[in-house]
């Protein structure tokens, strides 16, 4: 199999499963519906199956401009992110040497597609603003990031978060099946920390409430629904973006793994 289908698979597996408050084949958005999200994992498969030649910068940045080419808005900036290394390998000794090795001219391509994705809630940090031309190398740029930015974390810990926790969290109900799956392990990493797109757009204190309530529908599966509803509250304000791109993260390590087919029951 290849890579382009890997990473077309679990954009549309992720986003296809019936989870709490993301768009998916149930629920649209007002400004963004499942089609975009079909279409820009099409766009930047074939992108992202060229990262050897291309490099990590250079495939992000042509990933959010293939995106752009057929999404008004955007839909897979965290998922380019994440996808891009694991593209190039999913091992992970040789991911962590593949980041370290991520230069200063690897960072500015990455900073000018985060530029041109414009992601919602984008705040403003004193030294090494996405606005300004970065000065430090990739790694040493991801880790100045927020504490909560999940997706900057994975960067400078060689995506442990994914293999150590998103993973195992999949595996848990794959013999359910994927969408099985993907509630089961959305519904953990919210319960245990948050989400970085609402923390972005809503505050901390935001995410610190979905962590509790996703903690308490764990526990009490009768309250998922009511999760489900006031996380697509207030114009999905609190849609947990940032958690559906760690999931497609992870089910394309499975797929490249082996340890998930494109057959696997649904």
């Amino acid at each position: 199999m290849s890579i382009a289908l890997w990473v077309q698979a679990a954009c549309v597996w992720e986003v296809c499963a019936d989870k709490l408050g993301n768009v998916n084949r149930r629920h649209d958005f007002s400004d963004v519906t499942l089609v975009d999200f079909l279409l820009s994992a099409a766009a930047i498969a074939p992108v992202l199956a060229e990262v050897r030649t291309r490099g990590i910068g250079r495939t992000c940045l042509e990933a959010v401009r293939a995106t752009r080419r057929v999404c008004r808005t955007n839909t897979n900036l965290g998922m380019i992110l994440l996808l891009t290394p694991l593209a190039w390998t999913v091992q992970r000794d040789e991911l962590a040497d593949l980041l370290t090795r991520c230069d200063l001219a690897e960072a500015q391509q990455v900073v000018q597609a985060i530029r041109e994705a414009q992601p919602a809630g984008l705040g403003q940090v004193e030294h090494q603003d996405v606005r300004d031309d970065p000065s430090l190398p990739l790694v040493e740029l991801m880790r100045l990031a927020p504490a909560h930015d999940r997706i900057a974390r994975q960067y400078s810990t060689a995506f442990a978060e994914i293999f150590d926790e998103v993973i195992p969290d999949l595996r848990e109900h794959l013999d359910q099946g994927i969408e099985a799956a993907l509630q089961h392990a959305q519904l953990r990493q919210l319960a245990q920390h948050g989400d970085s797109l609402i923390a972005r757009k809503a505050g901390l204190a935001e995410s610190d409430e979905v962590r509790r309530r996703a903690d308490q529908a764990l526990a009490e599966p009768a309250k998922r629904q009511q999760l489900d509803a006031w996380l697509r509250a207030e114009g999905h304000r609190r849609n947990p973006g940032t958690t559906a791109d760690l999931l497609a993260a992870g089910l394309y390590v499975l797929l490249a793994r082996g340890e998930l087919e494109l057959r696997h029951p649904w």
